[in-house]
């Protein structure tokens, strides 16, 4: 039952960040479309942040199931593209998780987020090598700042980038950019190996 309720309480709140930022919601929102007493909220969780912590956490954990649904595959545009529709998809909800980007808490929560996702496809890419850690971390880091850019530029425009949709610019950033992070950890990989003189 805690289960259940948790998840309910979850889902009610990405249904109310969809429609409206963070700081704009309560626990009465939440209480009243869940149909449970503020009590029972305050038994799962301390307050509305807590919620978002979970949520994101939630949200990540699907994404990253996203972009990993064939275990065998490790085609970083497969997973972004898989990643882009989502966020597609859910455009309504991340508009209101960044416009809330003014409190510290959706700003850490959403940065966190970043560094799960992209360090995942860093290593899934580099699967099987002996890459250092600090250049995988660098590579995630650069992927990240990218990956920002590029969100803040199609929250703050109409749901484009540049006159096009998420998904056709990521199309053509891999086009531009394709295997930038594969010839990274190629390059890491070849200077590790490379035997001192």
């Amino acid at each position: 039952m805690a289960s259940f309720t948790k998840m309910a309480i979850m889902k009610v709140f990405g249904d109310l960040a969809s429609s409206k930022p963070v700081d704009k919601i309560t626990v009465k929102d939440i209480t009243d479309r869940c149909g449970i007493s503020r009590n029972t909220f305050y038994y799962h969780y301390q307050d509305i942040y807590q919620v978002l912590r979970a949520y994101v956490e939630y949200s990540v954990q699907r994404v990253v199931e996203i972009m990993t649904v064939n275990q065998n595959e490790t085609d970083p545009q497969k997973a972004c593209m898989r990643g882009a529709e989502y966020l597609e998809e859910h455009r309504g909800l991340f508009c209101n998780l960044f416009r809330s980007a003014v409190n510290e808490e959706v700003r850490d929560c959403l940065k966190s987020a970043g560094e799960v996702i992209f360090d995942c496809m860093v290593d899934r890419i580099a699967e099987g090598t002996d890459i250092c850690g600090k250049d995988k971390q660098m590579i995630s880091s650069m992927c990240q700042y990218t990956a920002r850019g590029l969100l803040i530029s199609w929250i703050e425009s109409d749901g484009t980038i540049n006159g096009e949709s998420l998904l056709d610019a990521m199309m053509r950033l891999d086009f531009l950019f394709g295997g930038g992070v594969e010839a990274a950890l190629a390059r890491s990989l070849q200077r590790n190996q490379t035997p001192e003189t």
